[in-house]
């Protein structure tokens, strides 16, 4: 597929044995394109200050954005990593 590199999703996301992970609104296939996971690998339904390795919001809008960055943000350990995403259909997150 033109535009993709054909390293994993899993690979790139970086996860590692006993990660804390972070994820909002990820789609239904999401742990499925990600499995299987390294070794105790927890994903946090509500994570506490500085207590996940890696974050992932799914926004769809930029309220979603803003009120989930802030969560994700405040939850990440300090070398942990925080991805977002968007549907390519909406123009930067409707300029926020």
């Amino acid at each position: 597929m033109p535009g993709y590199s054909g390293t994993p999703l899993l690979k790139k996301l970086g996860l590692k044995e006993g990660d804390s992970i972070y994820l909002f609104n990820e789609p239904k296939e999401y742990l499925n394109w990600i499995s299987p996971l390294p070794k105790n690998v927890q994903v946090k339904q509500r994570p506490q200050k500085d207590s996940v390795q890696f974050a992932h919001v799914f926004a769809l809008d930029s309220k979603i954005f803003q009120a989930q960055f802030l969560k994700a943000r405040d939850g990440l350990a300090k070398t942990g990593m925080l991805w977002i995403s968007w549907p390519k259909r909406l123009p930067r997150l409707q300029r926020i």
